[in-house]
């Protein structure tokens, strides 16, 4: 496998565990990808 392929599976599993954990805190998957799409200005 291309090293540079699995780094990107790496990366795609961790940021799809974070999405769930909020999605289990919060509930609210909408708002969840709104802010992954549209990050909020500091």
């Amino acid at each position: 496998m291309d090293p540079q392929q699995r780094i990107r599976q790496v990366y795609a599993a961790s940021a799809a565990r974070l999405v769930a954990q909020m999605y289990a805190m919060t509930g609210d998957l909408r708002s969840i990808m709104w802010t992954w799409l549209d990050p909020p200005e500091p």
